[in-house]
């Protein structure tokens, strides 16, 4: 193919055809580019509901974290309380079982109380 140069006289048949294919390589290329900022706008929108989505998930699941905690920590104290309670009961149990003190009206009054007050 022989070199062209721009001094070389271009009919303007062959200008008209080089300027279609350029126009229409430019239709191309904007078509596909339009068609990928297309896909990527729904793709955004997906993720956006995903999100919503994600969003309910996580605070369902905090919630329910929340109230697994509190339930953990209601047993424990549950089970530590009865654990004292059954010590309590087994200390009563091995004491040995002595008479009842007596009551104060029936004691004689002590060395201050029996002196004479002068």
């Amino acid at each position: 193919m022989p070199r062209i140069r721009m001094s070389d006289p271009v009919s303007r048949y062959e200008l008209n055809s080089k300027l279609a294919a350029q126009d229409a390589r430019l239709d191309s290329a904007m078509h596909q580019m339009l068609g990928i900022a297309t896909r990527i706008d729904q793709t955004c929108e997906r993720i956006h509901a995903d999100n919503k989505e994600l969003r309910r998930t996580m605070i369902v699941t905090g919630i329910a974290v929340i109230l697994g905690v509190a339930a953990f920590n209601s047993s424990v104290c549950s089970d530590v309380v009865a654990g004292f309670q059954a010590g309590l009961a087994a200390e009563q149990l091995l004491k040995p079982k002595s008479a009842p003190p007596p009551l104060p009206s029936t004691l004689t009054p002590g060395p201050f109380l029996a002196a004479p007050v002068q």
